[in-house]
This record gives C-alpha cells, structure tokens and sequence, in this order.
C-alpha cells in the first residue's frame, strides 16, 4: 500500500508531489476529496444596524486601550466604521473581541 512508506522517506515526497490532488496538503497521508467539504451557507447579520451601532460603540469603549489605542478616545462611530472596529477587535481583541467582531460583521 502507497500509505505505509515512512512519511520521512523520498519515496513519500515523491508520492505526495505526484498525487497532490489526491492528498491532503496538510498531511499527505490522509486522503480527501475537495468536493465533500462542507460549505456554510450565507450568513446572516440577525441584529439591525441601530444594534450593530451600538455594540460597536460599546465594543469600541470597552476595547479601547487594548484595540483602538491608534484612533481619537472622542471618536464618533458611524455606520462606516464598523468594519474597521470589527477589524480592530478580531486584530488585537482577544477570544472575546474575536466573537464580538463576528456578531459585528458576519
């Protein structure tokens, strides 16, 4: 069997190089089909915009020594800047920001 050569010897390399489209990237050995991947559907935002608005401006007042150090502390969020806040928070927020800057951008 192809698999049961060591994954440290030529003949591997060789094996993973020849059938690349048939291996996994990661680990050569482990045999995937590209097609039976799993695709989410679009998501959807669930809150409004005056919610997603204010979640920012919480997100960006509670984060902003951490995150937003860069920016004006008076700094008046609009619509516009919710990417960049969301950005900020996925950047420098830590696994809280992380999940707080998705439920800002989906």
């Amino acid at each position: 069997m192809k698999w049961l050569v060591p994954f440290w010897s030529h003949k591997s390399r060789r094996l993973a190089r020849k059938n690349f489209a048939k291996y996994n990237p990661i680990s050569p050995f482990l045999a995937y089909n590209p097609k039976e991947q799993t695709v989410h559907p679009e998501r959807k935002n669930t809150l409004s915009e005056t919610e997603r608005l204010q979640l920012a401006r919480q997100a960006f007042a509670d984060y902003y020594a951490r995150c937003f150090w860069y920016l004006r502390r008076d700094l008046e969020i609009g619509v516009g800047d919710i990417p960049e806040i969301a950005r900020g928070l996925r950047l420098h927020g830590g696994r809280q920001g992380f999940i707080l800057a998705a439920r800002l951008c989906p």
